[in-house]
């Protein structure tokens, strides 16, 4: 199956499936999303990269975020570095703070 182009820099649809480029900055004084930058949507979190507990922290907050489960969130790429690909399958909501930038082109 031919992959759908990048619909936008820092995300794009698989059918039901949304895919993120993200840059993420470890050790920020709390978890939350950062504006654009570089063709990556920025995410703080606040756990160390020691012992992946800021991919661990990152997993869990998207979750969140997106009102879906744990199982639903995968890290694609980027495990020990800071510019990460994630796909949340099925994605319940989209968060209140990215509605603007994330519109559902897919199917």
């Amino acid at each position: 199956m031919k992959q759908p182009l990048w619909d936008n820099v820092w995300y794009r649809w698989i059918e039901r499936d949304l895919e993120l480029k993200l840059r993420v900055i470890p050790r920020s004084g709390r978890t939350e999303y950062g504006p654009v930058r570089g063709g990556r949507l920025v995410v703080r979190v606040s756990g160390a990269p020691v012992d992946g507990k800021a991919n661990a922290g990152l997993l869990k907050f998207l979750a969140t975020s997106f009102a879906c489960s744990r199982g639903s969130v995968t890290l694609i790429s980027g495990e020990r570095s800071r510019e990460k690909l994630v796909r949340i399958a099925s994605p319940v909501v989209i968060p209140p703070v990215l509605r603007t930038g994330l519109k559902h082109l897919g199917g």
